[in-house]
């Protein structure tokens, strides 16, 4: 091996954050309502899943979800599951996760609704049936640490038994680790290949192989086929560092991931289901003879008493009145208004409860714009007598006419008012939450959870793949933030496989000295 040092390579977001932000964009695209963490590790990921939704799900939410039109919105749906489970080899990490994942230690936030949170300890080639019929699995960084016997039950038991109608994996890319040394030379530092079937040198110690990317397309190309399933491939995670060589678009991503959706096969031919039927049973039998997976714990969160008994219509627009009792406010985010104290649980946790009551009410209006988000909303307070502000949204009389005719106004009832009807507000829009000064994401200053102003965090950091990590320790590393500390909440903005920006609130575990 090389003494030669190793090229930097660093990533920002961090490659881990990278990989849970494709995680969470899938998720809200998909809306499971159960989840598995095959190889939860401490949690970290199991206890993002369980911060709560701001609201209830939304039916403006869900009809842009479900609209053939591409949404133009930046608002990322909100996950909304009913039931999260994860899977681990190592007690310690489990008992890790259960302090992570335990009720009123995760959000000041309200819960709207019932979640249950259980954890298991033991090998994945055990069938358990408690996960069969799973909404969505995950396996994040495992499959490059089971050996030959685990890897061989790996798809016949998620797949063949478990049935998901999602199946998510990452794991490293090998072609990525050229990246590390110059074209053609040995790299200087990483591992052998443990088992000593070839010669590569691997990011892990613990690693028992590391696919190219033709290797993992063959894999997983080959698993789906077998158990009904059609699989997306892609590559995440690209270096800061500009490579002189220009490699960068033939070597790839640092992470290959995987999106397995079941298929239809209701027409499948017999003698395939009997195939497969056998190869199931052939793995209940070998999973049989091994220890059971043991139950640790099962948390059960509880929702806000006022979940199922809102206030009238009347009594939720009067509470939006009162938020206007400061003078010259003529303005407010729905956001703002939700979040106010009160206006949540009167509303008994349903957003579209609140804009019903906003609608009709001769009082208010609301200005709804399809490329904002539906926080981003805004509640006009009819007659009431503007201010001047150092916050406008709009820096003069013009600004604030084009700003204007970007809303759509709905008046009382829900009807949609003609544009000479239009009160369009003279000559500012103003807000006391709005400053243009905060529009930039890096800068520091806190910022609400779910909103689209949220930012990464600052600082590159180098990632080889959670390195902390010991033999057979599936679980993702500890995250710190620029300072080394643990920050209560990581929420920001990284993008997806369009390009598309994904706001992700990343839940970090506490500070505590990991194994060596």
């Amino acid at each position: 091996m090389s003494s030669t040092p190793e090229f930097k390579v660093t990533f920002f977001p961090p490659l881990h954050l990278q990989r849970r932000a494709w995680i969470i964009g899938v998720l809200r695209r998909e809306q499971p309502a159960s989840i598995l963490d095959i190889g939860c590790g401490n949690g970290e990921l199991l206890a993002t899943l369980c911060q709560p939704a701001p609201w209830l799900a939304s039916k403006t939410e869900t009809d842009r979800a479900n609209d053939d039109v591409p949404s133009t919105s930046n608002d990322p749906r909100n996950l909304h599951p009913s039931h999260v489970a994860g899977l681990d080899i190592l007690e310690q990490e489990l008992n890790y996760a259960a302090e992570e994942t335990a009720p009123g230690l995760n959000t000041p936030y309200p819960r709207w609704e019932p979640l249950e949170v259980k954890l298991w300890l033991g090998a994945l080639e055990v069938v358990n049936p408690e996960f069969v019929g799973a909404d969505c699995i995950i396996a994040t960084e495992v499959v490059e640490h089971l050996a030959d016997e685990a890897l061989a039950a790996f798809a016949p038991v998620l797949l063949g038994v478990y049935r998901p109608r999602l199946l998510l994996i990452t794991t490293p890319s090998y072609a990525f680790n050229a990246r590390f040394a110059p074209p053609d030379a040995p790299r200087p530092g990483g591992y052998p290949d443990p088992t000593k079937r070839t010669d590569r040198i691997f990011r892990h110690a613990d690693h028992k192989f590391e696919w190219t990317v033709e290797e993992f397309t063959e894999w997983c190309s080959c698993v789906a086929e077998q158990w009904g399933y059609e699989v997306s491939l892609d590559t995440i995670g690209y270096a800061l560092e500009t490579d002189e060589w220009g490699r960068d678009q033939d070597i790839g991503g640092a992470t290959q991931v995987a999106e397995f959706r079941r298929i239809d096969e209701s027409n499948l031919d017999e003698s395939v289901q009997l195939q497969r039927e056998e190869k199931k049973q052939e793995m209940k039998a070998v999973a049989g003879a091994m220890e059971q997976h043991r139950l640790l714990i099962t948390h059960q969160y509880v929702v806000h008493e006022r979940v199922g008994t809102p206030g009238s219509l009347e009594e939720i627009a009067d509470e939006v009145t009162r938020q206007f009792d400061v003078p010259g406010e003529t303005h407010i985010r729905l956001q703002e208004i939700w979040f106010s104290d009160g206006i949540g649980p009167l509303c008994g946790g349903s957003l579209d409860l609140l804009t019903e009551a906003i609608e009709a009410n001769s009082r208010l209006e609301l200005l709804t714009e399809e490329e904002k988000g539906v926080g981003d909303w805004v509640v006009h307070r009819l007659g009431a007598i503007r201010r001047s502000s150092t916050h406008e949204w709009a820096s003069s009389e013009a600004d604030s006419e084009e700003l204007s005719q970007q809303w759509s106004h709905v008046g009382p009832g829900g009807e949609v008012r003609p544009e000479e009807d239009w009160e369009v507000p003279q000559p500012t829009w103003i807000s006391e939450t709005e400053d243009s000064s905060k529009d930039n994401p890096w800068e520091g200053g806190e910022k609400d959870p779910w909103s689209n102003e949220a930012g990464w965090g600052q600082g590159a950091v180098v990632d080889e793949e959670d390195s902390s990590k010991q033999w057979g320790q599936w679980g993702n590393s500890e995250v710190k933030d620029e300072d080394g500390d643990n920050g209560p909440l990581w929420k920001g903005v990284a993008q997806d496989n369009n390009g598309d920006d994904l706001e992700v609130d990343l839940e970090v575990s506490r500070t505590r000295e990991e194994p060596s």
